[in-house]
């Protein structure tokens, strides 16, 4: 059986990623909508992409709704999520990739590896 994205409030994920304690952590943040069929789509990749990592407990994969969070199409942000889904890898508060739209697997598991180097 395979994992499952994580979906969690976005307060939450600013806490951890801000947190000290957490500066070796790496965050996989997928945002998402309810009515988004590309997040549909990559949902399963992204879980595949999770499910290769497992065994790295400093990975942490989080999935957000974008509106709930109040972040879907707000430009003066530093987030800037104007399409669902928006990918971001993230390390000692920084975001270090970032996508939107599709990516094929091989793609989010090269964003991975280049952060673990």
């Amino acid at each position: 059986m395979g994992v499952k994205m994580k979906q969690v409030a976005w307060n939450e994920v600013q806490n951890m990623v801000a947190n000290s304690n957490n500066e070796n952590n790496i965050y996989f943040i997928t945002f998402t909508t309810s009515w988004c069929p590309d997040c549909k789509v990559m949902k399963p990749i992204v879980e595949s992409v999770e499910e290769e990592y497992k065994e790295y407990n400093e990975i942490i994969f989080l999935e957000v709704d974008a509106e709930k969070a109040q972040l879907f199409r707000e430009i003066n942000n530093r987030w800037k999520i104007l399409h669902v889904p928006t990918f971001l890898i993230m390390k000692n508060n920084k975001i270090i990739q970032r996508g939107e739209n599709y990516y094929p697997k091989e793609i989010l598991c090269d964003w991975v590896e280049k952060v673990l180097e």
